[in-house]
C-alpha cells in the first residue's frame, strides 16, 4: 500500500475544497503507525494461538520399536491419516445402525494381538450384533516405516467370523477368540498402505476406502465386494441388492493370512489407477 503525502499547494495551484478526506503529513504518519501496529498485533496473536495449540497436545508413547508418528497422527509427514498403533477397542465408525459391541482387551491373546498389529497395520475390532458377526479390520499401514502409505506385510483386509445366535461363547467379547476361526477377505488393492473403515451401511454391509483404488462395499451375507459409488450405495441403503461384484484376491483362513504377504492388486477392479 502506498501513501501520497501532500506537500501543500505550490504557488498557483488550486486545492479541492469539497467533502473528500484530505490527509496532511501528520495524519498520514498516524495512519501508517496504526496500520503497522494492527498488523503486528495480528501476527503476534496468530503465533500465540499456534504455540498454545502445540503446547496443549499430549504425545502418546507407542512402545519400544514403534515410531511416535504411528500413535500421534499430528506428527505424520504426509496428508494421509496414520492409524493409531496398538489395540483399538474399538475404533468403530460412527453409525446409528446397526448396533455394535466392542472387542474387549482379552478378545485375542497378547501374542496374537501383537502379530495381527504387525501384519495388518493396526487393527479395529467389533461385533455387529444384529448379524452376530465379528469384524476385524486391518488398515494395512506399516507400523515401523515413517514413509507415508507404506504397506504392512499382510496388507489391508477384513476378517469375518459369524457366530450362531445361540453360541454364547462365540458372542462373548471378553473370551479369547482365535484368529484362525476368521475368514480373511482382501479388498482389490491390499497393498495400498492406507485403507480406512468408513462406516456400516447395514448389518451386513461395510464401507471401506481402499486407498488409491477407491471405495468398496463388502457384503458379509455373500462375502463379495462391490464398487462403493453413489449409485450402488443408494441401492444398498434402500434395501436393494447390487449385481456385479468386483474381482478381488481369493479369501483365506485367518491362520494362512497371518503368515502370508499381501496378495497382488486387482488393477481392473480399481476405480482410479493405482499410484
Amino acid at each position: 500500500m502506498h501513501f501520497r503525502i501532500n506537500r501543500g499547494p505550490e504557488k498557483g495551484e488550486k486545492t479541492f475544497s469539497g467533502n473528500f478526506f484530505h490527509a496532511g503529513p501528520s495524519r498520514v504518519s498516524m495512519i501508517v503507525v496504526a496500520v503497522v501496529g494492527l498488523l503486528a498485533l495480528l501476527l503476534i496473536s496468530g503465533s500465540s494461538g499456534t504455540g498454545a495449540n502445540a503446547a496443549s497436545q499430549t504425545l502418546i508413547s507407542c512402545g519400544a520399536g514403534i515410531p511416535a508418528v504411528k500413535c500421534n497422527p499430528s506428527l505424520a509427514p504426509g496428508p494421509n491419516p496414520v492409524p493409531v498403533g496398538g489395540w483399538q477397542v474399538p475404533s468403530v465408525p460412527t453409525v446409528s445402525v446397526p448396533t455394535t459391541e466392542q472387542c474387549a482387551s482379552s478378545f485375542l491373546s497378547s501374542t496374537e494381538l501383537g502379530l495381527l498389529n504387525a501384519r495388518f497395520g493396526g487393527i479395529q475390532c467389533f461385533l455387529i450384533k444384529s448379524s452376530s458377526t465379528w469384524v476385524i479390520f486391518g488398515a494395512g499401514t506399516s507400523m515401523t516405516s515413517l514413509a507415508p502409505n507404506t504397506p504392512s506385510p499382510g496388507g489391508s483386509m477384513l476378517a469375518i467370523e459369524t457366530c450362531a445366535s445361540t453360541n454364547a461363547n462365540c458372542l462373548d467379547p471378553n473370551l479369547i477368540h482365535s484368529f484362525a476361526d476368521f475368514t480373511v477377505y482382501y479388498p482389490p488393492f491390499p497393498g495400498s498402505g492406507q485403507s480406512t473403515l468408513q462406516e456400516l451401511i447395514s448389518p451386513t454391509l461395510i464401507n471401506v476406502y481402499n486407498g488409491f483404488c477407491g471405495n468398496f462395499i463388502f457384503d458379509t451375507a455373500n462375502s463379495s465386494w462391490y464398487l462403493g459409488n453413489a449409485v450402488n450405495e443408494s441401492i444398498f441403503r434402500a434395501g436393494g441388492q447390487v449385481t456385479g461384484a468386483v474381482v478381488t484376491p481369493p479369501s483365506v483362513s485367518g491362520s494362512t493370512a497371518e503368515g502370508s504377504p499381501f496378495p497382488a492388486e486387482m488393477v481392473t477392479s480399481c476405480q482410479t489407477p493405482a499410484q
